[in-house]
């Protein structure tokens, strides 16, 4: 049962996620004021709330679990005196207008929950811009040296000889005995040596690593562990340094996939790691060597030089940041902009949650950019086509007189933003007094709006399960900060919010409590029964909504009706057509996952920020845009000269039949015309599998999931 008062999954796709845990059949949801807790003599917690109808409730559990929140550390105050930073009174770091990264002390950056409370995806991208804005006062650091490519020995020519290496961590100490563990793995078959190390992740570890390699001449290595990633950069580096290939050498993750399966059960937590241990080391048994019958690593032909470059497309607040971030690291932009005039959404917005001017931001943000060097400007343009691979792309640009013209670029950044949303709900374009958020923001600011007795405001207007699904997580505070607007303009003014849940997230929360203390009217309404508007006979607006705290029918006569319609997306099918990514389910750009990638699209070195990912505040779009900036500025100085081999194809076998091509939804598989058979363009290949799945042959094979590897791995699970 979870206890609440605001549902408050403002996120991309996190309504969706709300709504599946709500149709569990033992996942309760109660809306309610919790009172007091007190321990029976039983030892259950019993919880005392008053429900929406006003009645006192009671109930009894084995396990109580507080969302606490955040708060700021208890060491800011003494970091912040340190470093002669100003805190709000919150206790948080001040920021300085229009930087929500910088410190009130220049040349400190700020990210995280350290800033502001926040989720796991917007600490990521904060991370990333942080990055960016040091370099951008430190300059570019030279890269570092890449290591020298190192031909791995040949492993089939000699009997397998197979180490494993566990690491004796206090994790894993705790769930696993990894004594009997590493005896058991000792009778395994070719298994050569068997050694504990007492923490992979310390200094030295995996120095021990390369010395028992080399005086044990062991040819496959098992490491068993924490999550394969974390040691992949580890995995990869002792490779090189014994000359195995890393298809010779596996992780097994130990801690998230057996140790915490299986908490105070160490008899199930042996049975299911020795499991895991028997299918790598068979697996590693059988791993073939396929440079002898595939192609080589490299696609067909010598790779480019990466070009030096970023192409970002759209010119609207999101776009303008992430070219001017790139521009100023002494990146060359070509920035693309399909109207006539740079802004975007930008230009319709007048004022800051917190009261801010936005015009005189705006027109200083397009100075800058018209004046940036290295900023080419392509206004009144559009992307037609991208062709190339990660690194070396070529993209075709039609200008407003239909002149085409192709620019090189190494990455892209997607920042073509959105459109208001719109309804035929609520006499929406059918009543000259139905108004949206953002007309009301412009009335408001060019004085055009006749003085109100009452003014409703209906949140989730076309949004949350009527036209459009999701959450356009900024309605709220827009929709409180044009309340309190209102109020200042007309202080005898009435202002009356119907909503469903009130989502005004982070430091936001001030400002709805200054609309509640300053007379502003909240009236929550069930997602079911939204409020009705109506025209009455003196042609005012008649708002019908039901209280469900009251029970009862609210009705109020409107001199205005504000609909907060959210953000929706513009038409991005061509676009990503063009750049070869995918949409999500709304029609927003889909990023790779949702929380640690959460502005990389799927083709490597294309990156998405602001409205195009999805709807997000003014200071959000500023930190996407600048994390996006700093994602690709990285890209361009990693993108290998000879990209890592995936899928390789045994030309023997081949037939050119082409399912692989059709099938491959990163368009990298190619067959040569005059030989007819199918090749795979490194460079775009993710790695998917899919070419070998349909492969009706088995020429083509996924390193690391070749066929008799992967029967063995079964059959070791067997």
């Amino acid at each position: 049962t979870v206890f609440f008062m605001d549902i408050r999954t403002f996120g991309k796709e996190f309504d969706r996620y709300f709504a599946r845990a709500e149709a569990r059949a033992r996942l309760h949801f109660r809306r309610c004021m919790l009172s007091t807790v007190k321990e029976a003599p039983s030892g259950d917690l019993t919880l005392f709330y008053t429900d929406e109808g006003g009645r006192h409730r009671a109930e009894a559990f084995d396990l109580l679990v507080l969302a606490v929140g955040f708060g700021p550390p208890e060491e800011a105050s003494e970091l912040a005196q340190a470093l002669g930073m100003d805190l709000t009174p919150l206790g948080f770091p001040a920021t300085q207008p229009f930087a929500p990264l910088a410190a009130s002390r220049p040349g400190i950056v700020l990210s995280g929950a350290f800033r502001e409370p926040k989720d796991i995806p917007e600490t990521v991208v904060e991370a990333a811009a942080a990055a960016g804005m040091a370099v951008r006062w430190l300059g570019r650091p030279e890269p570092a040296p890449e290591p020298a490519e190192v031909e791995p020995r040949p492993w089939d020519e000699e009997p397998p000889r197979v180490g494993v290496f566990l690491c004796d961590c206090p994790d894993l100490q705790e769930a696993l005995p990894l004594d009997r563990l590493a005896e058991a793995a000792q009778g395994l078959r070719d298994v050569a040596w068997v050694e504990k190390v007492p923490a992979l992740c310390q200094d030295g570890a995996w120095d021990r690593l390369v010395q028992a390699v080399e005086q044990r001449k062991l040819n496959r290595v098992v490491v068993g562990g924490c999550s394969p990633r974390e040691v992949a950069d580890d995995l990869a580096g002792m490779a090189r340094r014994t000359r195995l290939a890393l298809a010779c050498t596996e992780a097994v993750n130990l801690r998230e996939q057996v140790a915490w399966l299986h908490p105070g059960d160490g008899e199930g937590a042996l049975a299911h790691a020795l499991e895991a241990l028997r299918m790598a080391v068979g697996r590693l048994r059988r791993v073939p060597d396929l440079r002898r019958t595939t192609q080589p690593t490299a696609a067909r032909g010598d790779l480019a030089a990466p070009t030096a470059a970023v192409l970002v497309v759209g010119g609207g607040l999101a776009g303008m940041t992430a070219a001017l971030a790139l521009a100023e690291w002494g990146i060359p932009v070509h920035l693309v902009e399909q109207e006539p005039v740079l802004g975007g959404l930008l230009r319709r917005i007048r004022r800051t949650p917190d009261g801010r001017e936005v015009r005189p931001f705006l027109e200083d943000l397009v100075r800058r950019v018209e004046a940036a060097e290295g900023l080419t400007l392509h206004l009144g343009t559009r992307l037609v086509r991208t062709e190339g691979e990660p690194g070396r792309y070529r993209s075709l640009l039609r200008g407003p007189g239909g002149e085409e013209a192709w620019v090189d670029h190494g990455a892209a950044i997607v920042a073509t933003g959105g459109r208001e949303g719109e309804t035929s709900r609520y006499l929406r374009g059918r009543h000259p007094r139905v108004l949206t958020q953002l007309e009301l923001e412009e009335r408001l600011a060019e004085g055009t709006l006749e003085r109100p007795g009452l003014v409703a405001m209906v949140q989730c207007a076309g949004q949350r399960g009527q036209e459009r699904a999701y959450c356009s997580r900024f309605c709220c505070t827009e929709a409180v900060k044009n309340a309190l607007a209102l109020k200042e303009r007309f202080p005898e003014a009435q202002v009356a919010i119907f909503y469903q849940e009130m989502r005004t997230y982070g430091f936001h929360e001030l400002l709805y409590r200054q609309a509640r203390e300053q007379g502003v009217l909240f009236v929550r309404y069930e997602p079911g029964d939204p409020p009705e508007v109506r025209e009455g006979e003196d042609g005012r607006l008649q708002v019908t909504a039901r209280d469900p705290v009251l029970g009862e029918v609210l009705r109020l006569e409107a001199d205005w009706v504000v609909l907060s319609t959210g953000a929706a997306p513009g038409d991005h099918a061509p676009l990503a057509e063009a750049l070869g990514v995918s949409l999500d389910g709304n029609g927003f750009f889909q990023e790779v996952h949702p929380k640690m990638r959460p502005v990389d699209l799927a083709r490597p070195g294309i990156y998405v920020c602001g409205l195009a990912q999805g709807p997000r505040l003014m200071d959000e779009v500023m930190v996407q845009a600048w994390g996006a900036a700093a994602r690709a500025a990285a890209f361009l100085r990693r993108v290998p000269k000879v990209p890592a081999t995936r899928v390789v194809v045994n030309e023997k076998l081949c037939s050119g039949c082409e399912l692989c091509v059709r099938a491959c939804p990163y368009d990298a598989r190619r067959v040569d015309l005059e030989t007819r058979r199918a090749y795979v363009v490194q460079s775009l290949c993710q790695g998917c599998g899919v070419c070998a799945v349909v492969c009706p042959n088995k020429a083509t094979q996924q390193v690391g999931y070749e066929h008799a590897a992967v029967l063995a791995a079964i059959d070791g699970a067997l």
